[in-house]
């Protein structure tokens, strides 16, 4: 064999070899090394999707507690928009009820202070009409207020047909007369002013008489007449502020 061959030959075999033995020595450390590091990185990105799926669900969950965190404050907003809403309209209704009761109050302190008017006035023109009365009685020559209700009430006693055994009562503002006595006891179909015919005197009367019998009460006294005329003005005019109070309401 040539001797450049051989020696060829046995360098090929010394690489070959030099070749396995790095191989060997440097080759598979640095493989496993890369494997290593292969499964590393493996494993570095299964933790990143891990943490890339908890952050997502983290994300997710934080934009349904926010959803959610709106939703109760839209409730919340909704719920105290009703409540003030309502409490707006009990506020409107009591003010209302309000000025209702203060409105019928006042009309009712109107409505008294004019009754309370109306009865003096009232009062102020019976006197005047009784007043009246008596003026124009004097000016016709015609007898004197108490003795013309003496008169009328003697009328009245002897129409009411009086039991003349039954007692009886007069009233008058002033003691009456032996005459005056003797008119009531003939009316009444009695021959004398007995014991049966109590007279009595009461000035509050303030003129005429008032009889008292068994079949009634025949008052024709000036207070009696003047009372009538006060109550009948009274209920007039009543009758008026009650129409004109209703018109107002």
């Amino acid at each position: 064999m040539n001797e450049n061959l051989t020696t060829f030959l046995y360098e090929l075999v010394n690489f070959v070899a030099f070749a396995l033995l790095l191989g060997w020595v440097f080759v598979k450390p640095i493989r496993r090394l890369l494997d290593e590091q292969a499964a590393k990185d493996a494993r570095l990105e299964q933790t990143a999707q891990q943490h890339l799926a908890e952050a997502a669900q983290l994300r997710q969950r934080l934009l349904d507690d926010r959803q959610k965190f709106n939703q109760e404050m839209e409730h919340q907003r909704q719920a105290m928009l009703t409540e003030t809403k309502q409490d707006v309209t009990n506020l409107l209704e009591k003010a209302s009820q309000t000025i209702a009761t203060q409105r019928e109050h006042l009309s009712r302190e109107t409505l008294q202070i004019q009754q309370e008017q109306l009865a003096e006035l009232a009062r102020v023109v019976a006197s005047a009409s009784r007043q009246a009365v008596e003026f124009l009685l004097k000016q016709i020559d015609g007898p004197p207020l108490g003795d013309a209700l003496i008169e009328s009430a003697c009328q009245q006693l002897k129409r009411s047909q009086p039991v003349s055994s039954d007692r009886m009562t007069v009233e008058s503002a002033d003691e009456l007369g032996e005459t005056a006595r003797q008119e009531i006891a003939t009316a009444a179909g009695r021959a004398e002013t007995n014991s049966l015919i109590d007279f009595r005197v009461d000035q509050d009367l303030l003129g005429g008489i008032r009889i008292k019998t068994s079949r009634g009460v025949i008052d024709n006294s000036i207070a009696a007449l003047s009372l009538f005329a006060e109550q009948n003005i009274r209920s007039q005019l009543k009758q008026s502020i009650f129409s004109n109070w209703a018109a107002m309401k």
